[in-house]
């Protein structure tokens, strides 16, 4: 077994899901060396955890999953256009398409190695890739915009639970 530098390495860096575990664990806790009270420490716990359990995750894990549809979609706003409107800015695009390029990126060379054979499906041996692509739902427009909300609300939430909570402990009513 290769005992080296490079498997130590790997053992001891974090990778991108225990870095975001760690950094929002981090994030709630910091609070309680600021705060003698238990109650604004579990309220900023809770605005930060939920708003990225219940909004922006779900909403990036849904852009990344269809981020090649997705940069298609975003493509065909503008495709008309020699230049980009300022809309494509105000609301986010470049930040969306660029999350959407580095999922497409991570889910190709996730994907690189499996075969259709390793993948679960009933009834693999009958249907051919064209018919399994039929039979799965495309996104609609909708569905990106509901994404697409689902982070700006989630952001703005956050914003607001962690905003409103500091304001409090900074002004408190006596």
């Amino acid at each position: 077994q290769d005992r080296g530098e490079g498997s130590f390495l790997q053992r001891i860096m974090l990778n991108r899901r225990q870095k975001m575990t760690l950094g929002l664990y981090m994030l709630t806790l910091v609070p309680a060396l600021f705060f003698d009270d238990l109650g604004p420490v579990l309220s900023i716990t809770g605005a930060v955890g939920g708003s990225c359990l219940a909004y922006i995750g779900p909403g990036l894990v849904y852009i990344g999953v269809n981020s090649k549809l997705f940069l298609k979609w975003s493509d065909n706003l503008i495709s008309s256009r020699h230049r980009k409107p300022l809309w494509w800015y105000a609301f986010g695009f470049p930040i969306w398409c660029t999350i959407a390029e580095r999922a497409s990126l991570g889910l190709d060379e996730r994907l690189a190695g499996k075969k259709v054979a390793e993948i679960d499906l009933e009834e693999s041996s009958q249907l051919s890739n064209s018919a399994i692509e039929e039979e799965m739902a495309q996104p609609t427009t909708n569905d990106f915009l509901v994404a697409l909300f689902f982070v700006v609300f989630g952001v703005i939430a956050l914003v607001a639970g962690v905003g409103t909570n500091i304001y409090v402990q900074l002004n408190p009513v006596d």
